[in-house]
């Protein structure tokens, strides 16, 4: 597998940009740069994500390999168009913004609520429709396990599969959610997506589910000063050889700077 088809892109922060056309920028100098994987949900800029990947990708679908998610509220179409919509959100988080705080980050098992059949058919074509597409490469259960669904909303997500409207099936949960889960659970899931990084080595849940595709996010969180991000990206990497990872930025010299570093710092490792 190359190199940059094991790197996606997080759309996680698209809703926080300036305007449409910064946002858009970002997912070209991603594209530009060899991704073709990106991630985004329905409730990333409620609804907003979605629609600015769904701009982005309409020319080139089947070069893009897009994850959504579902079973995490229900997010209507915004009623907003995304043009008028981040310039604004941009502007009250500029007034209200105070001054930046770490982090403290202290992961927690998601508690177990029921999702219907009714809700991930909803999720579903609100996507694709936002996506403007007909068909989603992988879609993951937001913040959930699949003793979340009903048995009706269980077998609704294998049918989505059984017809090629859904490539892959997985979870994106917590990965405290993943470390005592029943493996029967898993039975005809493709992917796992959870927190993995140098300072939370969640490997166990790599090594327990081989049979898996793993993909791991937050591998950047708080990166400390004397850590270089594309090193982390690329040491990940060799560290979980047949995992992906996630990682996402607000501006293009630091997606080049990262991917650039990554492949370099990879490559010599690998020879």
């Amino acid at each position: 597998m190359d190199f940059k088809d094991r790197i996606g892109f997080g759309c996680v922060g698209l809703t926080t940009q300036p305007s449409v056309k910064h946002a858009l920028n970002i997912l070209s100098c991603a594209y530009e740069n060899g991704i073709t994987a990106f991630d985004t949900a329905p409730i990333y800029g409620q609804g907003y994500s979605e629609l600015i990947l769904g701009k982005f990708s309409k020319n080139k679908r089947s070069k893009l390999a897009i994850t959504t998610k579902f079973g995490l509220g229900n997010v209507k179409m915004p009623t907003i168009q995304p043009i008028v919509a981040l310039p604004l959100n941009y502007l009250r988080k500029k007034l209200i913004q105070s001054p930046q705080q770490p982090v403290e980050h202290n992961y927690v098992k998601v508690p177990r609520r029921e999702i219907s059949k009714e809700q991930v058919k909803f999720d579903f074509y609100s996507s694709l429709k936002r996506l403007q597409t007909s068909y989603i490469d992988t879609y993951l259960l937001h913040e959930g396990t699949p003793d979340f669904l009903t048995d009706e909303a269980l077998e609704f997500v294998f049918e989505l599969k059984e017809k090629g409207l859904v490539r892959k099936i997985g979870l994106g949960v917590c990965h405290k959610n993943l470390e005592d889960i029943n493996p029967k659970q898993l039975i005809n899931w493709d992917i796992l997506q959870y927190e993995n990084n140098y300072q939370l080595n969640t490997g166990k849940i790599y090594e327990d589910f081989q049979d898996k595709e793993h993909i791991h996010h937050t591998v950047l969180k708080n990166v400390q000063t004397n850590h270089n991000a594309g090193e982390l990206i690329a040491k990940q990497l060799v560290k979980f050889p047949e995992a992906k990872v996630l990682f996402s930025s607000s501006k293009c010299q630091n997606i080049i700077k990262n991917l650039t570093d990554a492949s370099d710092i990879y490559q010599t490792v690998n020879l």
